[in-house]
């Protein structure tokens, strides 16, 4: 049991979700309730916040950065859902996988708002102020953190190295699916 009308969680002014009642509430649905119409475990993403948090982080960021852009890590819940919505509220996508590409273009997201570790390489303002470190044949990003044991390093899974098991495990494409995207020249 949560105490009523105390807030469960927030990051700065972001409200993640509020107690009312005794039940945890998120977008005005109680928990209880969202539990008997869909079982458990449950995901659950409230729009409206969702919209709200993404509006005040572009918003922040523009008034001290102005000459910036925000941009979306798709890695953190990658769905046409919060692709579109992102893009709506203002943002880039930052893409890496065939999967996060082809997820944000059809969520309508245009290709020039897509983003990924090439274009981030080469961006000047990321350049001019040394936030890459060059890594043997490579550069890996400054770290914002110090720690005991360092940083890991070792190659990175080839290009296309698990495209087959993305478009077959995590976008549940059949054999003939994935054969006519190839033979279409989609997957390079």
């Amino acid at each position: 049991m949560v105490e009523s009308d105390v807030v469960v969680g927030r990051a700065g002014d972001l409200l993640l979700g509020e107690a009312r009642g005794g039940e945890w509430v998120l977008g005005s649905v109680g928990a209880r309730r969202l539990a008997r119409e869909f079982g458990t475990p449950l995901y659950v993403m409230d729009e409206d916040r969702m919209r709200a948090n993404c509006r005040t982080y572009v918003t922040a960021l523009q008034k001290h950065y102005p000459h910036t852009q925000a941009i979306f890590a798709s890695k953190a819940l990658c769905c046409m859902a919060t692709c579109r919505l992102a893009h709506e509220e203002g943002m880039w996508i930052d893409v890496v996988s065939a999967g996060e590409i082809y997820t944000a273009l059809r969520a309508g997201v245009p290709a020039a708002a897509l983003r990924d570790s090439v274009d981030l390489v080469g961006d000047w303002h990321l350049r001019k102020r040394g936030f890459w470190k060059e890594v043997n044949r490579g550069v890996l990003p400054g770290l914002p953190w110090r720690a005991s044991f360092g940083r890991a390093t070792g190659p990175a899974p080839g290009l296309g190295a698990d495209t087959e098991a993305v478009l077959r495990d995590v976008l549940g494409l059949a054999p003939q699916q994935i054969a006519a995207l190839r033979a279409s020249g989609a997957l390079g």
